[in-house]
């Protein structure tokens, strides 16, 4: 049985009008969306639509969520059509799904309403979300400024982010915490305020308290 592009998005558009604001049509990939989203059956017979088992459908238990560039939530409740697009704490733009792989951004559990911050990476890709690589992308400009550090010191730091950079704890964690407590030592008190204030909220307790007891 043979599953054609515009059978399997008439359903999709029911539940999403706007599908192609949020997702690049270039990006839709018939058969994988037809199961993520709208529960229906999918043909694996066509070896074009092979299932990337890295996306998973969370649409039953999360709504999604619509955050700015910067990390602040639009709403954590969002189920498709039309979305704010502009934030009202920065102006910056806001999102629906992550710009790596098109997928929709987590928002409040359906059956509970909560207040919920944004994911640090992708729950589908694995990559840094926007308001994520924007604090790495801040911590290597400020340690650019920092006389006490060198080229080496950079790459270290450049190395060991994305290991601090996550809400709960890894086995990579604690290293990168005591690297960083180095380097936050020789680049001086400016650079270890700096560090803190942009980071301090986006690690995990355990990095915390190795990097600011």
């Amino acid at each position: 049985m043979s599953l054609t592009r515009e059978k399997c998005f008439q359903p999709l558009m029911k539940l999403w009008p706007n599908i192609n604001i949020i997702l690049p049509q270039q990006e839709l990939k018939a058969g994988l969306w037809c199961k993520a989203l709208c529960h229906r059956q999918w043909y694996s017979s066509n070896k074009t639509l092979e299932m990337d088992r890295r996306f998973m459908n969370f649409s039953s238990e999360y709504y999604g969520q619509v955050t700015c560039i910067n990390g602040h939530v639009a709403t954590n409740f969002y189920e498709g059509g039309d979305y704010q697009r502009w934030c009202g704490s920065c102006g910056k733009q806001t999102i629906a799904a992550c710009p790596s792989c098109h997928w929709p951004l987590r928002g409040s559990y359906r059956d509970l309403i909560h207040s919920r911050e944004p994911d640090a990476y992708c729950l589908h890709c694995g990559k840094a979300l926007p308001w994520t690589e924007s604090k790495l992308d801040a911590v290597r400009e400020v340690a650019k400024l920092v006389d006490g550090l060198t080229d080496n010191d950079r790459k270290t730091l450049n190395e060991i982010l994305p290991d601090l950079i996550s809400t709960e704890a890894t086995p990579s964690t604690q290293v990168a915490a005591l690297k960083m407590k180095s380097l936050v030592k020789k680049g001086g008190k400016v650079f270890a305020e700096s560090v803190q204030k942009i980071i301090v909220d986006v690690i995990s307790e355990t990095a915390k308290k190795t990097l600011f007891p």
